[in-house]
């Protein structure tokens, strides 16, 4: 289970590559973009896609939707499963490198608990797990409107009592921003 647990937690921390596009009706209002994660490993094979779309409220303040799928492969138990989920993020530029994050999140994932099914495979177990992401990020420009970044967030909501797709309430991310 711990092994389990830490491929999805080295899943989380895999680079995160992002970009945002500014919509072609000439309204710099509205930004889409996302993340692919992939993560490639001699037992583990991880790749993720985060598409999103948000509305700049304010020149500083921003608020969106992200959706979140994550495929992983484990060769070491032979077990393959997808996550998947979404929810709702505001940004507040505090300047203009330094910004806050917020953003909730609704994660349905796959385990395993080391129990066996009667094929003698390990059987796995979906369940919903919920988090509040808050934090800050780093922005600097390349170019007119485009720009690399790097965000840490930790998970209010976090148990580790709890089964989880996370084995850490801290994500760091990074990044590149076109027409954010």
């Amino acid at each position: 289970m711990r092994r389990v647990l830490f491929t999805l937690a080295a899943f989380c921390f895999v680079g995160f590559a992002s970009a945002q596009y500014r919509n072609s009706s000439g309204s710099d209002k509205w930004y889409f973009g996302g993340g692919f994660g992939l993560s490639i490993g001699t037992d583990v094979t991880a790749i993720s896609a985060s598409p999103m779309v948000g509305y700049k409220v304010t020149d500083r303040l921003s608020v969106g939707t992200a959706l979140t799928y994550q495929y992983v492969n484990n060769k070491l138990y032979d077990i393959t499963y997808s996550n998947y989920g979404g929810g709702p993020f505001t940004r507040f530029q505090v300047t203009d490198k330094y910004f806050t994050h917020a953003e909730y999140e609704y994660l349905s994932f796959e385990y395993a608990d080391g129990s066996l099914t009667p094929d003698g495979d390990f059987a796995t177990f979906r369940d919903g797990y919920s988090s509040l992401w808050l934090g800050a990020g780093y922005r600097e420009n390349i170019g007119r409107s485009a720009g690399f970044f790097l965000l840490a967030l930790y998970n209010v909501l976090y148990d580790e009592t709890e089964i989880s797709p996370y084995a850490s309430p801290l994500s760091i991310r990074a990044g590149v921003a076109v027409g954010f």
